[in-house]
């Protein structure tokens, strides 16, 4: 699979987009218990995780990590196609931190490929796609699900409990990761989450 050629972002630059919006990330709406504060910071540190393990070389981790801080940033705007509006946040304050019009392309290619169904076309999206929805294969499901479960409804995209059980077993049993290291890692523990969920009768 190839990957694109990037124009390389400075750790400075990354840092000054870090120090701009993560104060704004603390003003997203209460009833986000998923897409929050926390989330952002855990996909990032997810993404920098990855990175490493995935043997993508320094200088051209700075430009996916953008990607991951900013990939949510549409839900200061909306609930609906969030993803288009980090896009849209994304070519509008990056330039002041330097980024090219070529490097905003690349982070929105990013970005957009979260969107779910996940559409990872390089091994760099697919990087963010395992570190988003990293927690699928950890010990931290159940209560991570559940904050996303709050959130549903909160929203009103869901209505009950048993909606919500039928929903998730069947993302799970549709989803896949993508990197080596997420399939080798992750994948097994989110096997035994989906049979424990089966298992429970939630």
């Amino acid at each position: 699979m190839n990957v694109p050629p990037i124009t390389h972002i400075t750790k400075q630059q990354y840092d000054s987009v870090c120090n701009a919006m993560l104060p704004q990330f603390k003003k997203l709406p209460s009833q986000l218990s998923y897409h929050n504060f926390d989330h952002i910071l855990g996909v990032i540190r997810a993404t920098d995780y990855l990175l490493q393990k995935e043997g993508v070389p320094v200088e051209e981790r700075w430009m996916i990590l953008t990607a991951a801080l900013l990939h949510d940033c549409g839900f200061l705007k909306a609930y609906q196609n969030h993803e288009e509006l980090s896009c849209d946040i994304a070519r509008e304050i990056l330039p002041v931190h330097g980024y090219s019009a070529e490097n905003i392309d690349d982070i929105c290619r990013l970005i957009m490929a979260t969107k779910l169904p996940q559409t990872p076309l390089d091994h760099y999206s697919q990087i963010l796609c395992d570190a988003d929805l990293y927690y699928l294969g950890t010990d931290s499901f159940l209560p991570i699900a559940n904050n996303l479960y709050k959130e549903l409804k909160a929203v009103g995209f869901i209505k009950t409990e048993e909606e919500w059980n039928e929903k998730q077993l069947n993302f799970l049993h549709q989803h896949q990761y993508f990197t080596k290291t997420a399939i080798a890692e992750l994948a097994p523990k989110k096997q035994q989450n989906v049979v424990a969920l089966e298992g429970s009768g939630k």
